[in-house]
């Protein structure tokens, strides 16, 4: 019962917060228009700029601002006695880490179709299985979230050519929790498909050691932001009796990782062009390459594709929101606003990819800030 009131409190007050965003918005929108208006004036526009009507229309404007935020404030108050009523604290909340915010990928492949990713493909895999040079051994894909760096890790790891090249290979999933420990057995336990239970750092790595003494292998590090260099010598010191033609492949979001681990040369990953993104929006939307089949919805999914900004993780989410519903107006709605305001769990929406929208609202709030 109070876990329902609770969810009750929590959509009135989310509700309130998008009220408030309208009104800050239609707030904004007024100040655009009132100093074009004097602008066009000239002389007139200091006027403006002392906040003096300049005309009946924006004190009825003023007026209607003042009744919104009046019925804001005392929305706002009747949620402060339900929230002590239900017992709920404000309190200070250290964020989780990306391994408990969502479930991470593994070395399988999880799409059936990649687009624009051959040449990205191709190089990695001729760095990979042409070059012996000790400086290309450890080689990083970097790109910004949602870009696709693990899905183009999961496609040289599983390649044809790569099955029968090494002796070993290893998937590790990283991210912001660079635990070595965990790590490391991470590492042993995809090498040997045997549970470790060992908790002493000094153990596994001797357990990995020995497992990739004199051996070729190909090791994935996916996600990966410390840049630490003393963390990552620490991690990488059972790697040292490698094979010359051993390698190791990297995705991170910064540079800085692959300088810290001595990458001679780092991979990066481009934005998708408007076609492929296209591409994949169709494919999670419709299961199909393009929308021949459903044309009333060609202007509002190439709008809808804009949006996504070249990245195929938002081209997925938003083909999966919409995944076989070809109703226009549905389209419509999604376009307009409800992609802003999608819970995580609705949305299935990576940490990454609520960057990426929360980024482009601060744009957005930017530039009408630089224009008033």
């Amino acid at each position: 019962m109070k876990e329902q009131l609770v969810k009750d409190w929590l959509i009135d007050l989310q509700n309130l917060a998008f009220d408030v965003e309208d009104v800050l918005d239609e707030f904004a929108t007024q100040i655009d228009r009132r100093n074009l208006m004097m602008e066009r004036r000239g002389s007139s526009s200091k006027r403006s700029r002392l906040n003096i009507p300049s005309s009946f229309n924006d004190v009825l404007f003023n007026r209607d601002i003042m009744s919104k935020i009046r019925d804001l404030t005392a929305k706002l108050k009747d949620l402060e006695p339900q929230r002590s009523k239900l017992d709920l604290r404000m309190t200070d909340c250290e964020r989780p880490t990306r391994l408990e915010e969502r479930l991470q990928p593994t070395s399988l492949e999880i799409e059936n179709h990649v687009y624009d990713r051959d040449k990205d493909k191709q190089t990695i895999l001729d760095l990979i299985l042409q070059s012996d040079d000790e400086r290309n051994y450890v080689i990083p894909i970097v790109g910004m979230g949602g870009i696709g760096k693990t899905t183009l890790a999961q496609l040289v790891y599983n390649n044809a050519s790569i099955q029968h090249h090494f002796d070993l290979k290893a998937w590790a999933c990283v991210s912001d929790d660079f635990d070595v420990l965990r790590i490391t057995k991470e590492i042993l336990q995809s090498v040997t498909s045997k549970p470790c239970n060992e908790n002493y750092l000094n153990k596994v790595q001797e357990k990995l050691q020995k497992e990739l003494s004199g051996k070729k292998f190909l090791i994935v590090l996916d996600d990966v932001w410390n840049e630490n260099y003393h963390d990552w010598t620490i991690l990488q010191s059972p790697f040292k009796t490698r094979t010359q033609e051993s390698k190791i492949i990297v995705t991170t979001r910064n540079h800085g990782v692959s300088s810290t681990m001595g990458a001679l040369h780092a991979h990066s990953l481009e934005l998708l062009s408007t076609d492929d993104c296209l591409s994949v929006f169709a494919q999670h939307a419709l299961g199909a390459r393009d929308f021949e089949g459903h044309p009333s919805l060609k202007e509002v999914d190439e709008k809808m594709v804009r949006k996504c900004n070249g990245l195929p993780l938002a081209a997925k989410t938003l083909g999966g929101l919409l995944r076989t519903n070809v109703d226009l107006h549905a389209w419509e709605d999604m376009l307009e606003s409800e992609i802003w305001k999608l819970s995580k769990d609705q949305s299935r929406i990576i940490p990454a990819l609520q960057l990426f929208l929360s980024q482009m609202r601060q744009n957005s709030l930017s530039n009408k800030m630089m224009q008033n």
